[in-house]
């Protein structure tokens, strides 16, 4: 067997030392006739501040009220405007004046949408003032997609009852688009129709015959509905359709605050329309983002205690901004995907949680590659997630870093249920930071061609997969790079499976891999099949591995012990 490879030595150079920068070498390689591998920078990653807005900078404060009046002036509780779209509208003249403005809004449900903060069509000193939209409370003020009127209960006819099952017909008066899919079975994916009752999605088929209790069918030839439910329609029951494809987009403005305001029953498609500021296919509820290429960025954002959640497509998108903060925010339950993060810079959230997305995407056969708890999509740096939870999301990731993002932190995460990887990284540089995180699922992390990795302090499990998994990538014709890997003082657990799988570029990460003070616990006992392999990709036990230079003060213990190292 070859002399092992002194995993511990690292070396701090100059300025880098006081950077966080470490340079790792293979120590050992002139005693195992191996060529020298080059230094590879083990980075800590910078982490996010966030935004900083100066809250007391504003003069005017416009009241909004269900019950209110948009001919009114807005300036008091008692002249309250009627919608958030009239507020908004009114606040430019006062913002381009440079005088901040407060939008606060009384409790209700605000059925409306389209709602646009024009800030690429404001002067420099309307993008610049300060704007805040709130609601007087949290959980009190609701902007919703979805209209009541003309679908009460005895709006509807009672078509049949059968087996307990009771269906009922309405006249449908929209003409949706469906989107081309590939597949037939796909069709469902196609549409974005939704219909709620009683504050309860229901489920779309695709033909009548599939009725069940809890679902509709839209017959589009005959222009109806059909619901099927497993007891009579309530003259108390609420019933609510989906009819706005963009509820809130804030185009190229700076100092913007968000606060105490939930979305809901938004329906753009899957894979968008031409609602969003650059017209591109993203379907989303709330947008904030330039108003086109090269529009320039937002900057000093906050939005705390809203809900994105139950929208047919994704939530809440941030693109090209700066200095950003989102905290106890929450995006459930979407079609699509939770939030998208998209080319912006120094982003914290802070105790969001983005569960229970791609609901329409588990009615098809096929898996749609943009679809998650949570995605980052390229050229974003200096982004940390500091206590965010993503549990269930259904087919597809909890969080996914997808392209040439920096500085990534991850800082006690829950990240629990997903059918696919809890965590994917692809071709990333890093640095990335992920620590004191509890991650099970069934498959845990996977690296597609990334790099730098400090993994410290978590609990990682995977019951059926690959603990962390290595994935080339040849797109592009580049070279992959996996590379640079720390894992210290972590709880792993493997129930089947095993910690790596093997790759054509194993060795470079066996090279540069260092390993130290973990504990694993494995589902099976024997010395094979654990997922550790020599630098000729060779299985080994977890003992060998330890021989190779691996793992030192590490510990292996039975799987119904506490995993604990030494």
């Amino acid at each position: 067997m070859k002399q092992p490879i002194n995993r511990r030595q690292f070396i701090v150079r100059g300025a880098a030392a006081s950077a966080g920068l470490y340079s790792l070498t293979a120590a050992g390689a002139a005693e195992t006739n191996a060529p020298a591998t080059r230094p590879v920078p083990v980075a800590v990653a910078k982490e996010a501040t966030g935004a900083k807005v100066d809250e007391s900078a504003y003069r005017v404060t416009l009241y909004v009220d269900v019950k209110g009046d948009d001919a009114r002036d807005g300036l008091t509780a008692r002249t309250a405007l009627k919608t958030l779209g009239a507020a908004v509208a009114k606040a430019t003249e006062s913002l381009n004046q440079g005088d901040g403005v407060r939008v606060l809004l009384a409790p209700g449900v605000y059925r409306e949408g389209y709602i646009v903060v024009k800030g690429n069509e404001m002067t420099d000193t309307g993008r610049n003032a300060l704007l805040i939209i709130e609601g007087v409370a949290k959980g009190q003020v609701t902007i919703s997609g979805a209209v009541v009127e003309g679908w009460a209960p005895e709006t509807w006819k009672e078509q049949a009852v059968k087996d307990g099952l009771h269906t009922y017909q309405h006249a449908w008066p929209y003409e949706f688009e469906i989107q081309k899919q590939n597949k037939p079975e796909d069709i469902l994916i196609s549409f974005r129709e939704m219909v709620i009752l009683n504050g309860r999605m229901l489920k779309q088929e695709g033909a009548a015959e599939k009725l069940i209790a809890g679902c509709f069918y839209i017959d589009r030839e005959n222009k109806t509905i059909s619901l099927t439910l497993g007891r009579e329609l309530l003259p108390s029951d609420v019933v609510e359709i989906a009819e706005k494809e963009s509820l809130l987009t804030v185009h190229r403005k700076n100092n913007f605050v968000l606060r105490n305001c939930d979305f809901s029953y938004c329906n753009p498609h899957i894979m968008g329309g031409k609602r969003g500021c650059l017209e591109d296919p993203w379907g989303r509820a709330v947008e904030i983002c330039t108003h086109d290429v090269g529009g320039g960025t937002n900057t000093n954002l906050l939005i705390e205690d809203c809900s994105f959640s139950q929208h047919n497509a994704a939530g809440l998108r941030v693109i090209a901004s700066r200095d950003v903060t989102l905290r106890r925010c929450t995006a459930n339950r979407n079609g699509w995907k939770g939030m998208g993060l998209s080319g912006s810079r120094n982003v914290l959230l802070e105790d969001c949680e983005t569960s229970y997305n791609a609901w329409r995407q588990l009615w098809s056969t096929s898996r749609f590659h943009d679809s998650g708890g949570i995605k980052i999509i390229p050229g974003s740096d200096t982004v940390t997630l500091r206590r965010h939870v993503a549990l269930s999301n259904t087919v597809t990731h909890g969080i996914w870093f997808d392209m040439n993002n920096t500085n990534v932190v991850l800082d006690e995460c829950r990240v629990e249920g997903q059918s696919a990887p809890a965590i994917y990284f692809e071709m990333g540089r890093g640095p990335h930071l992920i620590k004191n995180c509890f991650i099970k699922n069934g498959q845990g992390i996977v690296s597609r061609a990334s790099s730098n990795f400090i993994l410290e302090g978590n609990h990682l499990e995977a019951d059926g997969g690959v603990l962390i998994s290595l994935i080339e990538d040849q797109r592009s014709g580049r070279r992959p790079t996996i590379q640079g890997f720390v894992l210290r003082n972590n709880q792993l657990r493997i129930r089947q499976g095993g910690i790596f799988n093997t790759i054509g570029y194993w060795k470079q990460f066996y090279d540069t891999l260092v390993a130290e003070r973990n504990t694993y616990a494995f589902g099976k006992a024997g010395d094979g099949g654990q997922g550790f392999f020599d630098a000729d990709r060779k299985a080994v036990s977890f003992e060998e591995w330890q021989k190779l230079g691996f793992d030192a003060g590490s510990a292996r213990v039975a799987a119904g012990q506490p995993a604990q190292a030494e």
